[in-house]
Parts: C-alpha cells; structure tokens; sequence
C-alpha cells in the first residue's frame, strides 16, 4: 500500500511525466521508495525534484531513519540520483540492488537549536541600513542602494528581526497585481545573519509573513518564492510550513556556485496554486521599474527573453499521488 503522504506525482502542463511511490515498514522507522518513474526528457531534474520533496516531508517530524529502494543494474540516471542524493549500494534483492540511505531520526520539529525570541520590526530609515548591512554580509548577491530604497513601496511586507539588540535578520517582498488569478505576494529575499541560523530565526519571518497574507482580503491568495536547489535549510523549512515545490527554474540565479532554483508556492488555507509557472516569469519579468533590481533584472531579460526563452521555466507542479 503506497502511502498517500509520501508518495507524489509530478506533472508538466496537466500531463503526468514522473512518480515516486513510497510504501512504509510496519515500524513506521522504514520507507521503501517501490518506484521512481520519469520520462526520458525530464528525468534529471523531475527526478531530483521528486525526491528533495520525498525527503523534506520525512525530515519534517518523523521517526523514519532508513529509505531504501531497489534499481535493476545499469539504470545510470537512478544510480546517478542514488549517489546525489547519499544513498549506499549494498546486497541484490533478486535481480536488483538495493541502494540505502539512514541517518539519525529528528524530533517532531526541525534539526535547529534552540529557538531564540525574536522581536520583529517593520521598515524604517534605520532599519533600512540593518537590512543592507545584514544582506551585504550574509547574501551572495549584491544589490544598489536604489533597490533598498524601492522597498519602501511595498512596505508592509518588510521585516528586520532583532535577537535583543542585535540584527538577526531581514524578510522583504512584494505585491504583484493580477486580475485574472488573483494578486499574490513574492518574497524577494530572506536574510539570517550566520550566527543566528538554525535558531528558527527564518521560521520566525515567514510565520509573519504567511499570517499578514491570511488576514489580508480575498484578493491576496498565495505567496510564491526561489530558493537555490542545494538549500536545504530552506527547503525543509518550506516544507514543514506548508510551502509546495512547484517547479524547476534552471539559471534562476546569476552569480551564485549553484544558479538553479525550485519555485515554492503557499496557498491560504482552501485555495490552490493559481498561477502558471510560465506566467509567473512573465510577471517578475515586467514589474513595474520602481519595484525590481534593474540590474539584475535586465541580465534576465537579455538571456531569457531570446528565442530559446521558452526553455526557462518549465510548468511543473508535484502533487500528491
């Protein structure tokens, strides 16, 4: 029997192109991954994509401490995806070998230390210098001064979060109109100061962002964001919030080591995800120039507005199986 918290499907456009089906041990400490199946042209990342979702809801709370899973020898794309993602090849189970990944099983929770009282404080002139301090430090992307200050224009959904006296971090997005789906919030950018990390100071901003977003009006129906592929924090964090990853958006990022990013999407509580990820480029592509980083923005109009732009950013959305 598959289980219905674990196992995904994953479509592209409304047609189905991949799964993971995860069954569990009687233990309720074991999960078998029984198939993981892609179609050839998006199985690199569909498949990794399944997979990062699979393992963010184990780590969130659970008592599990072992996956497993068998592939038939010479299957490269899934022993590729075993070795990326840690799994240990070990004994044939009849004509396959079963690949194993365990680790110590975490508390109902996260893997954070102890959480810190976090004071949160909205924009201000001061504040304002914090945000770029604490972003110049701990961000590997750099932004002009007339990007912080275009943050004035939306406010409401800036956050600096101070431990004490001390600058922990910052959370600034942005209303994005739209009358045929409905307006929806884009989180920018999410900043914890090093030392702070793992004390749920992240937690902490999100947690204000998605309530101002449920007692707004009707109009405001989901928060969307990026977040590099290798960020786990971040993923499990989402994950555990209530975040989907709802698609793969290759060279999202100019500068950084990895520049591949996942779009998450937050829904209020009985809507669903309304916007198609193609439109959703198209509408961070064409803000409005006192809401965007010029500079930024233009590096991804010149390389995704070309005729290959159609590649950019595929509609993907993983849903449960």
């Amino acid at each position: 029997m598959f289980h219905p918290k674990y196992s995904q499907i994953a479509t592209v456009n409304g047609d189905i192109v991949g799964a993971i089906l995860v069954s569990m041990e009687s233990s309720l400490t074991i999960a078998r991954i029984r198939n993981l199946c892609v179609l050839p042209p998006w199985r690199t990342h569909v498949g990794s994509l399944l997979l990062h979702g699979f393992f963010n809801r184990i780590k969130g709370g659970t008592q599990i401490h072992t996956v497993y899973g068998a592939i038939y020898p010479g299957v490269a794309w899934l022993e590729s995806l075993a070795g990326d993602f840690g799994f240990t090849e070990g004994q044939r189970m009849g004509e396959q070998v079963v690949y194993t990944r365990r680790w110590e099983a975490t508390a109902a929770g996260d893997e954070s230390s102890e959480p810190l009282e976090v004071t949160l404080t909205p924009l201000t002139r001061e504040n304002l210098q914090h945000i770029q301090s604490l972003e110049a430090e701990s961000l590997p992307l750099k932004y002009s001064a007339a990007f912080y200050e275009r943050l004035f224009a939306d406010h409401m959904l800036v956050r600096l979060a101070k431990v004490g006296q001390e600058v922990a971090g910052s959370l600034s997005a942005e209303r994005i109109q739209s009358e045929r789906y409905g307006d929806f919030v884009y989180l920018k950018n999410l900043c914890v100061r090093p030392t702070f990390r793992r004390h749920r100071v992240a937690e902490s901003l999100v947690a204000w962002l998605l309530e101002h977003v449920k007692q707004s009006h009707n109009a405001l129906v989901a928060i969307y964001a990026h977040t590099e592929i290798s960020n786990k924090p971040v993923l499990a964090m989402a994950t555990k919030m209530n975040f989907r990853i709802i698609g793969f958006a290759p060279d999202q990022y100019q500068r950084p080591a990895n520049p591949h990013a996942y779009a998450l999407c937050w829904c209020k509580p009985g809507r669903n995800h309304p916007l198609p990820l193609t439109l959703l480029r198209t509408f961070l592509d064409n803000r409005p120039a006192g809401s965007v980083n010029a500079n930024i923005e233009s590096e991804r109009t010149a390389k995704h507005n070309g005729p290959d732009s159609k590649i950019f950013f595929e509609d993907w959305e993983v849903v449960p199986a």
